[in-house]
């Protein structure tokens, strides 16, 4: 399990380096058009970088103080809904404990 340090309203940057099979995710080659952040109600956009590497400000995200699971979702031309990659249940689980 990640656990993410988020300190609401704060512009802090985390990362996950995401890897498949493969190795390193290539967002292009896999035709990803957007990463989100979700927790709860909440959620946040990401940014793709080289490398599978995701960027997001978590502090963005309106939680209350405490550990909250999270979901790391990509989104594509095939899979316009998105593909929850990271979360419960999933090999790969992300937490964020949000301090206000």
């Amino acid at each position: 399990m990640v656990i993410i340090p988020a300190f609401r309203g704060r512009d802090n940057v985390e990362k996950l380096s995401l890897s498949d099979e493969n190795g390193l995710v290539d967002f292009a080659a896999a035709g990803i058009t957007s990463i989100k952040l979700r927790s709860g109600t909440s959620e946040i956009a990401c940014t793709a970088g080289v490398g599978g590497v995701v960027t997001f400000q978590p502090g963005d995200l309106d939680l209350t103080s405490g550990y909250h699971p999270a979901q790391l979702i990509l989104f594509s031309g095939a899979k316009p809904d998105g593909e929850v990659v990271a979360g419960p249940g999933l090999p790969a689980n992300i937490q964020i404990q949000m301090f206000v």
